[in-house]
């Protein structure tokens, strides 16, 4: 990347002129421009025979001299690289008397400035928050996601203090580091095929977000996750080769460490840039990436681990935490599994903690009640730990660990390594809507239709009812609260404003709420609460629905008298209709999700659960509240793939277990764990769905247990990486072949997931085939079954595929589609070439396909009734929202007659300016988003988008017209405006109104509304989102 010429400085450009990689140690790279090389791809006929860049070509995101010289903030450098490798600016655009006004700022100030310095054609200057008279109303929704404050923070206490971040800095002990998330994307350079891409990073913007442990202990800016897009993930030699570089950001190293899930972690190293080159005598402060990878799993300590294994250890470091207390080493204590006759780990993955521990993480993290379970990595220990049986109420935090839960051997040598890191605590949530998986294993062991539809149906009126209960003095109150559950608004709210800590508090979105499904394991999924679905604090409109139409009720509006509340009501409940319809969701009221855990005291039997909620909000076989269930219950968890995933258990009260809550305890007696018999389970996170539905629970018939045991032939199924530690340093050891070849060879594990294609969701498809043409027992299905959850656990057991067996299975079934899960999918993409699956016996359809059919056509009842119900009978027209702009007309008129036209002046703008406004509203939405299909409108965008172009217009309604008598006054001047939006809106529309005065005038009109009726209280913004209306 090439400057204009600065002729008081003596610059080598030469090492910012080419987008060589990002990279590490000690390698010996020339000064002149290095080349991208282009790699070849031998599986592509004709491909040219290019080399694979060398493992030590460094790879720069950025030019960097000029910034090292300016010596600008981390955050200001950071910013620059991202326009530039988003192509938001180029080369002309970054010019050094700009650069030099960067001098000097830290990251709060300087980071955001570079857009307005820098990129050309910037947006509409109201859209800069930060420098306009709107700042003040985004500063919250600004603040949720800032990162370059927490940045100037980080810098500035790590610098004092190596051990700031962890959680216990002594003017702060609140506060921990790492919360700075910086996110890339791997992108093919356009000049490249599709057959041979040359790769290239495109930095995404910095953000709030979840912290680990190793961004804790290093810093925020130490880490970068760069993700692959799916259309990139064949290229497995040269993603390799291309991770196993150096890159180079911000002048700084980094090192590629791990792989998940096609997302590649890097570690900024302290190795050194000099004259384009990483020198081999000179570094920074800081972890080597061979110090760093010794800091967290120590290679010499962990022999008998295959390599596979200690590569997948990193994950362990990277889960999304928070930190909880510090034990003392004397106070973390080794224990022993219980261990059945037949060899089976009874408590796989849990441990104990004393009350002291569960008290002090209850009072970090302000829970309303003591955790029972609480998922934990500590050292190199992953798992759960449980409330003790018996417990000396001892001051001081006590953990117990298990060698089920001992991942990683360690001698810990930093206060890092005797943190608890907090993951999620136990949470129960009743009323669990069933997967389809579930539901196909309940058909198959003698679940009936009528069953599964009649739970459906009474869903469904369950759902649809309150939304049509319009009388009666607590109607409006009912549908308020209603609303507030319907749309989990509470605790999108909570998590919306806490940045990081929303999977741990238990503030579900709403869809993970509805069904019961897959664990994130290793808790290394993006980023939480983006500004997605944040309120215009301008015009004061909600982005989500369910908030907008309560905002409107509880000042005053009901359907009957208010259109678009009517129309907004009738919206939300047509698309949860609509949902429920398409997956089937069979709502079983009496059920409950939470984590699975041994019974510690052996008081249960080999079929006996115990469960037991902290509130009386569970409904027993007898219709009464409760807390505790007794009787037959069916327990399950996801996976549930085979007729064993679901097993008929005996619920049972004991008092001895009464004070461990949320959690399902099982039994540690019999031959297997009885987490086991469910898809292989265990007790280190995994969360188990119970039923003690009496319709489900009554027909179920258990299936035989040798579906638990897998087919005998089905290791030869796959080739196996099962290379010890002890094996690779026999052969890679750094003495034999040198630092770098060491780390290369490492790389080669670490990375070792983008090696191979990912072919879960292809195994899950293929089970699904299997299940809907042989039948969910037959043998083959089964194979499949196990086959899927063994591609699961590939990159920690090194199992892979042998290619033939790979190419055989997707021959014979994922070449083929199930009808009823594309349904559930939304696919609209055309049928065309697609070969659907047949059930076996066509006279008999699928479970699926009936239960579809059957939701179908009770969703189209619902939504024709919907449809007569909110059908409104006339025009409405609210004399209340016109009063104000009726009354001031009147009095202008009466001040014209006394010989002042001032008044009736600022009337005529305001009338301009709101009509001025009108106009712009309709165009705005009717216009073709730019890159979107011919006929695409307003809602084809995304929500981010939608709400820029809204807030512009309500920035825009709000900032005019400025009046120059003192007629009007500034407090009545938007109320003024408010009002006549209704009044030329109701002229306007043909439907007597549209959304055009409530997009930028919903406060001020629920506002003169709430006056209106009477007896309203004014209550600031914060106070509002704590509240909620509670049902009778």
């Amino acid at each position: 990347m090439a400057f204009e010429s600065e002729p008081d400085e003596d610059e080598d450009w030469s090492i910012v002129t080419a987008k060589p990689a990002l990279g590490a140690g000690p390698s010996r790279v020339p000064a002149k421009k290095p080349k991208l090389a282009h790699n070849d791809d031998p599986f592509v006929e004709g491909a040219p025979p290019e080399p694979i860049p060398d493992a030590q070509t460094p790879f720069l995101i950025h030019l960097q001299a000029c910034f090292d010289t300016r010596k600008l903030a981390f955050g200001v450098q950071y910013e620059i690289s991202r326009l530039l490798t988003n192509r938001e600016i180029t080369e002309p655009d970054v010019k050094y008397e700009l650069l030099d006004q960067l001098r000097g700022l830290n990251n709060t100030e300087g980071a955001p400035k570079v857009v307005k310095l820098l990129k050309r054609n910037n947006r509409d200057p109201s859209q800069d928050t930060s420098q306009n008279e709107f700042s003040f109303a985004y500063a919250k929704e600004k603040d949720a996601k800032f990162p370059w404050k927490e940045q100037d923070l980080e810098d500035a206490r790590l610098a004092s203090d190596k051990d700031a971040g962890l959680g216990f800095y002594q003017d702060d002990p609140g506060w921990y580091a790492g919360k700075v998330n910086y996110r890339a994307r791997l992108k093919a350079l356009d000049t490249s095929t599709a057959a041979n891409p040359q790769f290239d990073i495109i930095l995404e913007q910095a953000e709030l977000g979840p912290s680990n442990r190793f961004a804790r202990q290093f810093g925020s800016k130490y880490f970068l996750r760069v993700k692959i897009p799916k259309q990139l993930w064949n290229h497995e030699k040269k993603l390799v080769a291309f991770f196993k570089r150096p890159f180079i950001l911000n002048g700084r190293v980094y090192r590629a460490f791990y792989e998940k899930d096609k997302t590649v972690f890097l570690f900024m190293t302290n190795e050194v840039v000099q004259d384009g080159r990483i020198s081999a005598d000179r570094f920074h402060p800081g972890y080597s990436l061979a110090q760093f990878l010794e800091w967290h799993n120590p290679i010499d300590l962990n022999l008998k681990q295959t390599m596979t294994k200690w590569a997948s250890r990193f994950a362990l470091g990277l889960s999304n935490s928070a930190p909880g207390p510090v034990l003392q080493p004397e106070r973390l204590v080794a224990i022993d599994d219980i261990v059945s006759a037949q060899e089976s780990d009874m408590t796989d993955g849990a441990g104990i903690a004393n009350i002291a521990t569960l008290r002090a993480i209850q009072r970090k993290f302000e829970f309303d009640c003591l955790p029972t379970a609480v998922q934990v990595r500590i050292n190199g220990t992953k798992g759960l730990i449980c409330r003790a049986s018996n417990d000396a109420l001892e001051n001081d935090a006590l953990v117990q660990v298990r060698p089920s839960m001992i991942k990683i051997k360690t001698e810990p040598t930093d206060l890092a390594h005797r943190i608890i890191d907090v993951l999620r605590v136990s949470h129960a949530r009743v009323e669990t809507r069933l997967s389809a998986e579930v539901i196909i294993n309940l058909a198959h062991n003698g679940v009936p239709l009528n069953a599964l539809e009649q739970l459906l149906q009474e869903g469904l009126d369950q759902m649809v009812a309150p939304f049509m209960q319009w009388e009666g003095p607590e109607a409006m109150f009912e549908l308020w609260a209603m609303l507030c559950r319907h749309g989990g608004v509470l605790s999108a709210r909570a998590a919306r404003q806490a940045a990081g800590l929303a999977r741990l508090k238990g503030y579900a979105e709403k869809k993970d709420e509805d069904e019961f499904e897959e664990e994130d394991e290793d808790a290394l999924n993006g980023l939480e609460g983006s500004t997605a679905w944040w309120t215009d604090t301008v015009s004061g409109q909600p982005s989500v629905l369910e908030e907008t139409v309560m905002g409107l009720l509880d000042s005053g509006f009901t359907p009957q008298n208010c259109p678009v509340l009517r129309d907004k009501l009738l919206k939300i409940i047509k698309a949860a209709i609509g949902t429920y319809v398409r997956q089937c969701r069979v709502l079983v009221p009496m059920s409950a999700t939470a984590f699975i855990v041994p019974d510690e005291d052996g008081v249960l039997e080999s079929d006996e659960i115990f469960f037991k909620s902290s509130r009386r909000n569970l409904v027993g076989p007898d219709g009464l509240e409760t807390d505790i269930i007794t009787g037959d219950i069916l327990l399950t968890r996801h996976p549930c793939k085979l007729p064993s995933d679901v097993r008929k258990w005996k619920a049972v009260d004991k008092p001895c277990l009464r004070d461990r809550s949320d959690v399902i305890i099982m039994s540690v007696k019999g031959e297997r764990r009885m987490a086991d018999y469910l898809s292989g389970g265990d007790y280190d996170g995994d969360k188990g769905l119970l039923i003690w539905q009496p319709q489900l629970v009554q027909p179920f018939q258990n299936s035989d247990l040798s579906y638990s045991v897998p087919p005998e032939d089905i290791d030869e199924n796959f080739s196996k990486t099962n290379e010890t530690v002890a094996q690779f340093l026999g052969r890679s050891s750094r003495h034999k072949v040198g630092d770098e070849i060491y780390l290369e060879h490492l790389q080669d594990f670490l990375l070792g997931g983008l090696k191979y294609p990912s072919v879960v969701g292809s195994y899950s498809n293929m089970h699904d085939v299997s299940t809907l043409t042989l039948g969910y027992g037959h043998p083959e299905t089964k194979r499949l079954a196990y086959m899927f959850c063994m591609v699961l656990d590939g990159a920690k057991t090194g199992l892979r595929v042998r290619p033939e067996i790979m190419q055989k299975d997707q021959k014979e079934y994922n070449s083929k589609v199930c009808k009823w899960k594309e349904n559930m999918e939304l696919q609209k993409e055309s049928s065309y070439n697609k070969i659907y699956a047949r059930p076996r016996d066509r006279k008999n359809p699928f479970i699926m396909d009936k239960l579809q059919a059957y939701a179908a056509a009770r969703g189209d009842e619902k939504k024709i009734a919907l449809e007569k119900f909110f059908a409104a009978k006339e025009k409405l027209y609210d004399a209340a929202l016109a009063a104000p702009w009726d009354d001031a007309c009147k009095r202008a008129e009466a001040a014209s007659r006394s010989g002042s036209q001032a008044m009736l002046t600022d009337l005529d703008k305001i009338r301009e300016h709101v009509e001025s406004a009108y106009t712009e509203h309709i165009n705005a939405k009717n216009r073709t988003p730019r890159g979107s299909k011919p006929g695409a409108g307003f809602t084809a965008l995304s929500i981010e988008r939608r709400q820029d172009v809204l807030r512009a217009q309500s920035r825009s309604f709000a900032a005019d017209p400025v009046l120059s008598s003192f007629c009007i006054s500034d407090y009545e001047l938007p109320i003024l405006k408010a009002s006549y939006a209704y009044i030329h809106d109701a002229k306007k529309s043909s439907d007597g109104w549209s959304r055009f005065p409530w997009d930028v005038a919903y406060r001020y009109l629920c506002d003169i509304k709430a006056r209106a009726e009477g007896q309203s209280k004014t209550v600031l913004g914060g106070f509002y989102e704590r509240m909620k209306v509670m049902s009778k």
